[in-house]
């Protein structure tokens, strides 16, 4: 079997902190060891009641689990009701396909350096966190719960740093991760995660949920959201999803979003990400957003859907604009590249570069247009033809993959100044010439 330890590669570039204090104020801690004498589960009960239990020393407040190796459950363990660090030292834990991993209830729970395999939650389970007290008065979640999160069921505050999470499965919401509160996520990974439902790595519901610097890869959801499903509720609040900088790969999805879906009362935030060979079985092949969407300095190549969207499909009334797009070999039947669904959408597009996508560069009507490179004219652009685009760069540290300008593009310099953004999706200088460029990357010369 594979060393998932050296199969596993992260990146970190940004960890936001959950918790902030005062200089005034007085923080108490204390450190637990999981090792031969003094169990996981003792830990956290350790942590949670600021007591000691079995072998293992009281908890003090604020406290540091630290894991000195692999671990195999053979019971669910304790949900976690305090404030919690777990310092996994590239360590394992897993759910051994019968067990969700970890449990929140009033607390908050930060994972570091951890790798998360194997929860199961019916057929999908490895966190459920509620460490912000929420009565839930939706049957359809409470009666379901046992079903959500084969890795992660977040109803509180928790924190994924350089982490990673494989294999996970659940019956019903978030193959890997279910949250309905609030959750970061920073240089993590989800690698094979699976879901008879929606969200095949992770399933917000109602939630607040930030990616950084992440990358998701042959994820799996039966329904929608082949890596993350973002699902808001009319009566009970919006979702927000907010990503940058972060890779999706190979994630397929048997209705819609290969990558992502967001609903109609989700608002979905992407920037300097890359798309690559996602799949839906019927619309949005990386992206199909409902609800509010924006996405800026991003690549979609190689998507495909069977029915609309090959790379983004846009419906309902919420505002979007897409802008700095590089949108090329996505298929579909209809809109391989850009689908915009319903005739009352209202999608702006910016500086985006579409070419070569099989059904057609752009379907629908667009409500604002300005210095768009859509190679055979559909959507009214102000370039179109052949943009020269050199071979999909995937870089060697993990970041999102791109589609250089090669010398003579028409694209160069070519983008409208109001709708610049101030880098690119590599994080270069936008501006590298005469004016910026059209398309997610700039021109750096030869």
């Amino acid at each position: 079997m594979m060393n998932i330890k050296q199969a596993v590669v992260s990146c970190v570039c940004l960890s936001l902190p959950l918790f902030f204090l005062s200089p005034a104020q007085t923080v108490f801690a204390a450190d637990i060891t999981v090792d031969s004498n003094c169990s996981l589960a003792d830990a956290i009960t350790s942590a949670n009641a600021d007591a000691a239990t079995g072998s293992c020393p009281a908890g003090q407040g604020a406290d540091t689990i630290h894991l000195s190796g692999d671990i195999t459950l053979a019971a669910e363990l304790p949900q976690i009701a305090s404030e919690i660090t777990i310092e996994g030292g590239q360590n394992m834990i897993s759910g051994d396909d019968a067990y969700r991993i970890f449990g929140v209830a009033n607390g908050r729970l930060k994972l570091h350096q951890l790798i998360v395999m194997h929860g199961a939650a019916e057929r999908g389970g490895a966190i459920i966190n509620d460490g912000v007290v929420i009565i839930i008065d939706s049957s359809f979640i409470s009666n379901t719960a046992e079903r959500n999160g084969g890795a992660i069921a977040n109803f509180g505050e928790l924190n994924i740093v350089d982490s990673s999470f494989v294999s996970n499965s659940a019956g019903l919401f978030g193959g890997a991760i279910f949250t309905r509160n609030e959750l970061t996520i920073s240089d993590s990974s989800f690698f094979y995660n699976s879901t008879y439902g929606n969200g095949g790595a992770i399933h917000n519901h109602v939630g607040q949920l930030g990616v950084a610097d992440s990358s998701f890869s042959g994820n799996l959801a039966e329904k929608s959201g082949g890596a993350i499903d973002n699902h808001g509720e009319r009566d009970v609040g919006n979702a927000q999803l907010s990503i940058t900088g972060s890779a999706f790969f190979g994630n397929i999805a048997k209705i819609s979003g290969g990558a992502i879906s967001s609903n109609n009362y989700g608002t979905l935030d992407i920037s300097n990400s890359s798309f690559a060979i996602n799949g839906a079985n019927f619309f949005g092949g990386a992206v199909s957003s409902f609800g509010d969407l924006s996405v800026a300095n991003s690549t979609f190549a190689s998507n495909s859907a069977k029915r609309y969207a090959g790379a983004v499909l846009v419906f309902g009334t919420g505002a979007s604009t897409l802008a700095h797009l590089t949108v090329a070999n996505n298929r579909s039947k209809e809109g391989g590249g850009i689908f915009v669904l319903h005739k009352d959408t209202a999608l702006n597009l910016y500086n985006s570069l579409i070419v070569g996508n099989d059904g057609g560069d752009c379907n629908g009507v667009l409500n604002q247009s300005s210095a768009n490179l859509i190679a055979d004219g559909s959507c009214e652009p102000a370039l179109s033809g052949d943009p020269l685009l050199g071979a999909l760069v995937v870089p060697e540290d993990g970041s999102p993959a791109y589609l250089p300008l090669l010398p003579d593009s028409p694209a160069i310099d070519a983008a409208h100044p109001e709708h610049c953004t101030a880098t690119d999706q590599t994080g270069a200088a936008r501006t590298q010439g005469a004016a910026c460029d059209i398309g997610a990357v700039e021109f750096k010369g030869e």
